[in-house]
């Protein structure tokens, strides 16, 4: 409330997301017991359940923290799949640049190349 910022969430497939955190768990820490990455508040009580569990119940925590911190501050955020950026990357950073000129009351004016989708 104290801050003009703007946010852009991008939100990723859910099971992809359980996948790639368990896959950091494996090769960087060497264990799918691991935790890895934010630790929501409460996260202990899930210490002996398995790993995917953990997973699961992490990304859906920090889903409602974010869906609730960007609802508090209406007009200063947008969401955006990820996939819909990495297929039409052009077409998503418009609309995330209109959203920020209306957040922000100006114009930026975009420069350089068009990014080519993957």
């Amino acid at each position: 409330k104290h801050t003009n910022c703007f946010f852009v969430h991008i939100v990723r497939d859910r099971s992809a997301t359980v996948d790639s955190i368990l896959r950091v768990r494996r090769e960087r820490l060497g264990s799918e017991e691991s935790w890895w990455s934010l630790r929501p508040a409460g996260f202990e009580a899930l210490a002996s359940e398995p790993p995917r569990k953990q997973v699961e119940w992490q990304c859906q925590r920090i889903q409602e923290s974010l869906e609730e911190g960007l609802s508090a501050h209406p007009g200063r955020s947008i969401t955006c799949r990820l996939e819909d950026l990495c297929n039409n990357p052009e077409e998503e950073l418009a609309k995330i640049m209109a959203a920020y000129e209306d957040a922000a009351g100006t114009t930026v004016a975009v420069k350089g190349e068009a990014i080519k989708s993957v």
